[in-house]
């Protein structure tokens, strides 16, 4: 490599590593959710009928990622999204994310089925306010309420109790991923 090659190529870099650099300051990585994520985040908010029979709720969230995105696009995706569709969206990744923060992390969470207590809290949450809480506001403000925050570690208590007494042995997760858990 000659001298004006190697020029060209840190002269290169230089402008990739700066238009690199502009690109994640305006698309922050913390912000950037998986289409996985985006099933988890509508599914565990609203439960969704076929008919009578339950196809869309906590339990297909606490199925994993894959089983539940097939869900989400088969019964729960938007096919021409807008701007509110989009800011309550957003809105539900912060409440989902904040909810998981809120559980915490051993030694000092609330239990050790995050996977499980989250996704019935939230659904549980919507269920009770009839989907009606105020997810402009929390897209606005970018945060939850604190009294909202303290109010999800209540459910979660709650919710964690209730499948520590519900749950048949050890197999909470085997027992949250059927339908009829009956939390209402």
């Amino acid at each position: 490599m000659n001298a004006h090659e190697g020029n060209i190529k840190c002269t290169y870099q230089g402008r990739f590593y700066k238009a690199k650099e502009s690109f994640e300051s305006k698309n922050p990585r913390s912000q950037v959710f998986k289409k996985e994520d985006l099933a988890k985040y509508v599914n565990a908010w609203q439960e969704v009928f076929d008919g009578k029979k339950l196809v869309i709720g906590p339990h297909t969230v606490v199925r994993g990622g894959q089983k539940n995105f097939v869900q989400f696009v088969n019964f729960n995706l938007v096919r021409n999204p807008d701007n509110i569709y989009f800011e309550d969206t957003v809105a539900k990744m912060i409440l989902f994310r904040s909810t998981e923060r809120i559980y915490g992390v051993k030694p000092n969470a609330i239990g050790d089925m995050r996977y499980i207590t989250v996704p019935y809290s939230i659904a549980w949450l919507g269920f009770k306010t009839e989907n009606k809480l105020d997810l402009y506001k929390i897209w606005k403000h970018q945060s939850l309420s604190e009294d909202l925050k303290k109010f999800l570690r209540q459910i979660m208590e709650n919710v964690e109790k209730f499948i520590r007494e519900k749950a048949p042995g050890s197999l909470y997760g085997e027992w949250a991923k059927r339908k009829n858990v009956g939390m209402r």
